[in-house]
């Protein structure tokens, strides 16, 4: 009560935009965390090619 007060409109629209920010973070963590799947594979990938005679060297620089 002392944050929103005593207006239901106003704590139903703090209630709201609380839910709508945690829904974009949720989906902000999704994405990064594709993305880093994404280039864990690519990595593992570049690593195997790496066993098949590439340079170790560019798969560091890109790791970095």
């Amino acid at each position: 009560q002392r944050e929103y007060g005593d207006d239901p409109v106003a704590r139903a629209r703090q209630q709201h935009i609380a839910l709508l920010k945690k829904a974009q973070r949720r989906q902000e963590v999704l994405a990064a965390t594709d993305r880093l799947i994404l280039l864990a594979g690519e990595l593992r990938n570049e690593a195997a090619q790496h066993e098949a005679g590439r340079s170790m060297k560019a798969n560091a620089a890109k790791a970095g």
